[in-house]
């Protein structure tokens, strides 16, 4: 291409040929200035840019907040004061909510050793009071179901923990 012709070209135009390959140049060439101008015309148009962004998270993006900001006044700081209050909620809930939880976990426990602690006793004193069966029966189930309840919390627990990792 003679360098007076490439200059007429514009930036545009230039943009266009720079992603053109080398048989499209030669193609190019061959044109007369006002064919090629044309045909790049109608190329700038045809060609089409897609541009996608996605943005996780509580907050909007910069560029949204920004948006919102020339919409609404102060519209970035509302949205702000209104992730941070949200955050101060959600913290305060869990301040309250986890003590509340190892406290009704650790009355379960107590609980439970009680109830078996108490069916064991029931069934040794059967036992000594001449109720064999009876007593073997409720020492039996008193045991087994102490050691049911830890077994079966324990794999609850790991469950839980593989869960949360």
């Amino acid at each position: 291409m003679p360098k007076g012709e490439n200059e007429e070209m514009g930036v545009g135009n230039e943009l266009v040929t720079s992603i053109l390959e080398e048989e499209q140049k030669e193609f190019l060439e061959s044109l007369t200035t006002v064919e090629r101008e044309q045909f790049l015309a109608q190329l700038a148009v045809s060609i089409t840019t897609v541009s996608r962004r996605f943005h996780s998270g509580p907050l909007p993006s910069p560029e949204q907040l920004k948006d919102y900001d020339s919409i609404i006044p102060n519209g970035a700081e509302r949205i702000m004061k209104m992730a941070e209050k949200q955050m101060e909620h959600r913290q305060e809930l869990e301040n309250r909510v986890i003590p509340g939880q190892i406290q009704q976990s650790g009355r379960g426990q107590w609980l439970g050793f009680s109830i078996g602690a108490l069916t064991i006793l029931c069934g040794t004193l059967c036992i000594l009071f001449g109720h064999e069966f009876a007593g073997g029966f409720l020492g039996t189930a008193g045991l087994t179901g102490l050691v049911s309840v830890f077994v079966f919390g324990k794999n609850r627990q790991r469950e839980e923990l593989a869960d949360t990792h």
